[in-house]
């Protein structure tokens, strides 16, 4: 038995090569790791082709169902296609195991059989090529010619029943390509449920548009009438809205758009998570908000290309007013930019950059969409992180169940349909809510949370809509 660092001479590991380097012909790999990619899986099929026993070998990997991204569209496609690879290849039982065991099935562990010997390796290193190429990892390795008759017998009987056990649980196990025909397959952990929803978030036309002052730090954020031209509590840049008067614009551009969208979300830490039941209404709204908001942007374009000299004498007031602040209070200016001639060459350059980013559609359209989305980031290897999201998810929702007024569709949507079947939780302190709440198990609740915010999509195969402003 030996014990390998990866910086040290464990280094070979980083290999496929190495790692499975194993004398006689393969009869059996067995591979537990929380995280995976498909390349890794790749080179693993490449390496045992030519290698497996003649009267067969079986090959099994377990992954956790969501660590390695199997829910993305690209991903799960590839890891289908491996899989197919693996059961129509190697011996019956074969494939790619998805698991869901507490938070994170976090298994490290590998177990090799041939017509020689046996070997299992087991330490932190998960099977991705980012974990051998490029971080350090433990490894402890046994290889055993006579496994019967060596004090490891043991260790290796348990290791081959652990994954039998895996195998075993249908429950908490399944086949990828048993996911692949049932998209249906139960959870029952927070976790599984966050990764489902999709988060949005907000990115506001002032953060992409906007021009830095580069203001003193002792007047940033401090309550003054430094300019009209910035908010009661002093930020460091304007928008480009600034430069422009309302009279600009006509008044329908102001309008918001009917609807709230995040009415069906929770608001989390990392912002606003939607279940896939309201996917189609948060789209909606968003598309409604989004045409109003593109006459708005699209008339502050032509403004800025047609309009520079008008755009430049606000700045100058602006910058007047800086100025002016300092002497006014008798206080030394220690603005970086209080010459004007050197503050106008600075704001040319953003103009001339700004004036190139309209020319890009992507850039427009992320300023007319002003709401984003993105994938829920898994991030239940770190317990702080992971804890921080959760928690903020839980009271958040709380909050709005207790509220009973029906505005949040979540919160009303799991009242209606499970909390409010259950015995005098109004009467419980929220701590303990959110203990229930995270301990909920799909086994003892029907439905469960589960059922009630992810459902089953209907329009999974329809692509997404391609927005389109109307504006040629």
């Amino acid at each position: 038995m030996k014990f390998h660092s990866l910086r040290g001479e464990g280094k070979e590991f980083r290999s496929i090569e190495k790692l499975f380097d194993v004398k006689g012909r393969i009869r059996s790999v067995s591979i537990a790791s929380g995280y995976i990619d498909t390349a890794s899986i790749q080179q693993l099929l490449d390496f045992l082709e030519g290698r497996k026993d003649q009267r067969g070998c079986l090959l099994r990997i377990f992954i956790d169902e969501h660590a390695s991204h199997y829910n993305d569209e690209k991903i799960g496609e590839e890891l289908a296609r491996l899989n197919k690879i693996i059961v129509d290849n190697y011996n019956k039982g074969s494939g790619i195991y998805l698991v869901r065991y507490g938070s994170i099935f976090h298994t490290k562990l590998y177990l090799v059989k041939t017509t020689k010997c046996d070997t299992f390796i087991i330490g932190s290193m998960n099977f991705t090529c980012a974990a051998r190429e490029r971080n350090e990892e433990v490894l402890l390795e046994s290889r055993d010619f006579n496994t019967e008759r060596t004090v490891s017998a043991p260790i290796y009987r348990q290791m081959e029943e652990y994954f039998e056990s895996l195998v075993d649980d249908e429950k908490k196990v399944v086949i990828l390509s048993e996911k692949v025909r049932d998209k249906a397959v139960k959870s029952s952990s927070l976790r599984e449920i966050l990764l489902q929803g999709t988060i949005f978030y907000e990115s506001k036309e002032s953060g992409l548009t906007s021009f830095k002052l580069e203001l003193p730090n002792e007047i940033v954020s401090k309550s003054s009438d430094l300019t009209p031209a910035l908010q009661d509590k002093t930020t460091d840049s304007v928008s480009l809205m600034t430069f422009f008067d309302e009279a600009d614009f006509d008044d329908d551009v102001f309008d918001s758009g009917k609807g709230s969208w995040k009415q069906f979300c929770v608001e989390t830490c990392y912002g606003y998570w939607c279940p896939v039941i309201f996917d189609d209404e948060v789209e909606d709204v968003l598309y409604e908000k989004f045409k109003v908001r593109a006459k708005k942007i699209n008339r502050l374009v032509d403004l800025a290309k047609n309009n520079r000299e008008h755009a430049r004498r606000k700045l100058h007031a602006i910058h007047a007013d800086i100025n002016n602040y300092f002497v006014d209070r008798e206080i030394p200016n220690r603005w970086k930019y209080a010459d004007l001639v050197e503050f106008n060459a600075r704001w040319d350059r953003w103009y001339d950059g700004l004036l190139l980013k309209f020319e890009n559609d992507k850039f427009l359209k992320k300023l007319k969409r002003n709401v984003q989305d993105a994938l829920v980031p898994d991030i239940w290897a770190d317990a702080m992180a992971s804890e921080e999201f959760e928690i903020s998810f839980l009271e958040s929702l709380i909050y709005e169940m207790k509220k009973r007024s029906g505005w949040n569709k979540p919160a009303q949507k799991l009242r209606e349909d499970v909390i409010d079947k259950a015995d005098e939780w109004e009467d419980l302190e929220d701590d303990k809510l959110i203990d229930i709440l995270k301990a909920w198990d799909v086994e003892e609740s029907s439905p469960s949370p589960l059922d009630v915010f992810l459902g089953m999509d209907e329009n999974d195969d329809e692509d997404d809509e391609d927005w389109d402003d109307g504006d040629d």
